[in-house]
């Protein structure tokens, strides 16, 4: 269902115990010279797309939200963004919208990997905001670390989803290969030797410590890894795996009980 389409008077009247509000999250920036700036929300609303229709009588979804935290890509023309702190002032503000209309369960589904951060601190302060009340969830994640296992599909070249990447190149051209100027893709990755931190996000190892870089210090083109081995078949089967995932968490998210202490004895 789409929370849009509704009428006040429904959302009155809704039985919301086993609703979720889904909130897709997105960005309007820089995706190499290839792919359009509408990257982020084009994927993130094709993924809540298929997730509202396969969970109808459970999902409430959103509008994507098109604006998104991306000021490290402010050095390509092009991109819009929110400084974080605005980023997290709004997004805390839309959940508050959310409880107040008395739904005890908000998704915030991200496709832009510069807001998962501002968001985790929009978990934290809507629970210390609220810290006296035991009748709501709130979680937020992207689409990539809930189906991270369900997106190495034996046709990918590359370990993970990055930026303008094969995945996200792939992706775009499953749904507006006509937004893609595929010749034109040409990916950088910056290369470092350590045995704690790897730039390289395109492999499957974890950093052991976290660094703040501007995008053009890692890419100078804006997109990392090989966006010329997309190809919109393997888009396909990258939503189809995206979209039952986060399916799988939604259904046992509606069904989760109140956050409540449980006492142990020795």
């Amino acid at each position: 269902m789409k929370y849009g389409e509704l009428k006040w008077t429904e959302v009155q009247r809704m039985d919301k115990s086993r609703r979720v509000v889904v909130l897709p999250l997105a960005s309007l920036e820089q995706h190499g010279h290839h792919l359009p700036l509408l990257t982020d929300t084009l994927i993130g609303a094709e993924i809540a797309r298929r997730v509202e229709e396969a969970l109808p009588e459970t999902v409430l979804l959103t509008p994507t939200q098109w604006l998104g935290a991306s000021h490290h890509h402010m050095t390509f023309p092009g991109t819009l963004s929110l400084p974080t702190d605005m980023y997290i002032d709004v997004v805390c503000t839309l959940c508050e919208c959310i409880l107040k209309a008395g739904f005890p369960r908000i998704f915030l589904l991200l496709s832009h990997g510069g807001n998962d951060v501002p968001c985790q601190e929009v978990l934290h302060r809507m629970a210390i905001r609220h810290r006296d009340r035991d009748d709501f969830w709130i979680a937020a994640a992207g689409y990539w670390a809930v189906a991270d296992d369900a997106l190495q599909i034996p046709e990918m070249t590359t370990a993970r989803p990055t930026h303008a990447c094969e995945y996200e190149t792939s992706m775009i051209l499953s749904i507006r290969e006509d937004l893609v100027d595929l010749p034109a893709a040409r990916g950088e990755t910056m290369r470092l030797e350590s045995k704690f931190y790897f730039p390289d996000m395109t492999t499957r190892r974890g950093n052991k410590v976290h660094f703040a870089l501007p995008f053009e210090q890692m890419t100078g083109t804006g997109a990392i890894g090989r966006p010329d081995l997309g190809t919109a078949e393997k888009g396909e089967k990258l939503y189809a795996a995206a979209a039952a995932r986060v399916v799988e968490f939604l259904r046992e998210f509606a069904d989760w009980p109140r956050p409540r202490r449980e006492s142990s004895h020795a």
